[in-house]
């Protein structure tokens, strides 16, 4: 009981504290995936790190001429899995620090101003949840508040079991992502190409896996097996390279692709025409985003000139528009499409790069089961309820009126977009 009082005393506070801030700041956490674009950074740790100070110094205020990414670390249970990443940003002269839980999939703690931060973060660093605590000289030193306390190690296992189940029963949920080969679906190398699934591979595989299709949600004239309107054709870069000679094309590509449903849906502009593409030509409306897009054989194109190019394009053909960014999750996905909203959408994928398409639908598959749980001698059993979600895309590639898929999390590193629609 006296491990017990000491983590109470010390925990509440800070968990009510960090609560009010995570209220305080929810309606701006949309951005944390999709802000930096145009930053180059080695993995998605420091992505969402930079973004969430980003907005941090936004909404608090906070003047700077510079921030960077100064520290990368990985944090460990006390079985030594990584369970967390803490990645320290230097401001100006300042460091600030988040702390990303992988066990949960949430930011546990942010600090800022902390002179210790690149210190405390150049060893190796043990991580208990909301407590942080780190080696030093074979002990274990809890740091809370610029204070330390030394714990045992019998103590600081005790702590840290809450962790361990947390990181096992991450592992387990993983372990249903997989085949019965243990390979994910649908294959182990994870090169980009193999994100993209078809409708066979994707319901196959969830309903082997106990998962049943719950929820759908397509644009008109597409659904689950193809294109079923007549006189809707999509693009490849395919075609597009041998016409314009051009290399790295995914992003003119999807958004002439968006126009070219807005086309078939025969939205007139304020004149009274349907004008979605420029001379009524796929090809003339590729030309064109391409100018406005800055694309470049050699370097593709920059997504902070999307957004530019949408309203530019549309302004130029008579319409007026509607933009939303920064959608991420499926819900926000679904929304789009339901509301007649192609979503042009980027995926990245560490060590492969990224890519260009647009989300023309949506597909939910639900799983439930029975969970056991226990304290002390009171036993008792809940419904659990997890879902998988798949995007319908057109990928630019091939035909691209194949019907394929990806997974909006597990495989790709991030899946961001931009809700897009014309109006006369």
């Amino acid at each position: 009981m006296k491990i017990n009082s000491k983590i109470c005393k010390k925990v509440m506070p800070l968990f009510l504290f960090i609560l009010l801030l995570i209220v305080c700041i929810a309606p701006s956490t949309t951005v944390f995936a999709s802000a930096s674009s145009d930053i180059n950074f080695p993995n998605i740790y420091q992505n969402v790190a930079y973004n969430f100070f980003e907005t941090q110094y936004s909404v608090r205020n906070i003047e700077y001429n510079d921030f960077s990414i100064a520290l990368e670390a990985d944090l460990y249970s006390s079985e030594e899995d990584i369970v967390a990443k803490a990645v320290v940003i230097q401001r100006d002269d300042a460091y600030d620090y988040v702390i990303l839980n992988l066990a949960t999939s949430e930011i546990d703690e942010f600090v800022f101003d902390d002179e210790t931060a690149m210190d405390k973060f150049s060893e190796k660093v043990y991580y208990t949840g909301v407590l942080n605590y780190y080696t030093k000289d074979n002990e274990i030193y809890h740091s809370l508040s610029n204070e330390e306390s030394t714990y045992t190690q019998t103590e600081f296992n005790k702590l840290s079991n809450w962790i361990n189940d947390k990181y096992a029963q991450l592992k387990e949920n993983a372990s249903k992502l997989y085949r019965s080969d243990n390979n994910p679906l649908p294959n182990p190398s994870k090169d980009g190409w193999n994100g993209f699934y078809t409708w066979s591979d994707v319901s196959s595989f969830n309903n082997s896996n106990g998962y049943s299709n719950s929820e759908w949600k397509y644009l008109d004239g597409i659904n689950w097996n193809g294109i079923t309107a007549s006189g809707l054709q999509f693009m490849s870069q395919t075609t597009f390279n041998n016409r314009f000679g051009t290399d790295n094309a995914c992003g003119p590509t999807a958004l002439t692709n968006m126009f070219i449903w807005f086309q078939y849906k025969n939205i007139v502009n304020k004149n009274g025409y349907v004008n979605a593409l420029r001379n009524g030509s796929a090809y003339d409306t590729f030309d064109r985003f391409r100018i406005l897009a800055g694309h470049t054989n050699s370097g593709g194109t920059s997504r902070s000139k999307y957004e530019g190019a949408l309203k530019n394009y549309a302004s130029e053909q008579g319409y007026n528009y509607e933009i939303r960014t920064g959608i991420d999750t499926y819900d926000e996905f679904k929304d789009s499409n339901a509301n007649g909203r192609p979503v042009l959408t980027s995926i990245d994928l560490s060590g492969w790069g990224g890519h260009a398409v647009i989300t023309v639908g949506c597909e939910r598959f639900k799983h439930e089961y029975t969970k056991n749980h226990q304290f002390l001698w009171w036993k008792w059993t809940t419904t659990e309820t997890e879902y998988s979600n798949y995007l319908r895309v057109i990928d630019g590639w091939g035909s691209s009126n194949d019907s394929r898929f990806i997974d909006l999390k597990g495989y790709w590193d991030t899946v961001t977009g931009r809700s897009f629609i014309i109006k006369n």
